[in-house]
């Protein structure tokens, strides 16, 4: 899922805690709505979601 320039700007700074109040504010609000996109516009697209079963090691059965 593609994201938008000012993300790719903002996530370095937001990572290392160098980003200010307004910086992380705004890459929160991009990140969940990148998030809210995948889930919601691209939730069929195979290349994107991928559901699996879950199954338990053989450690978890003993």
């Amino acid at each position: 899922m593609p994201h938008s320039g000012e993300m790719t700007a903002l996530l370095p700074r937001a990572v290392a805690g160098k980003a200010d109040e307004a910086g992380l504010s705004t890459f929160g609000a991009l990140w969940q709505d990148r998030v809210r996109r995948m889930l919601t516009e691209h939730a069929d697209d195979p290349k994107l979601i991928h559901l699996h079963d879950w199954e338990q090691d053989d450690a978890s059965k003993a």
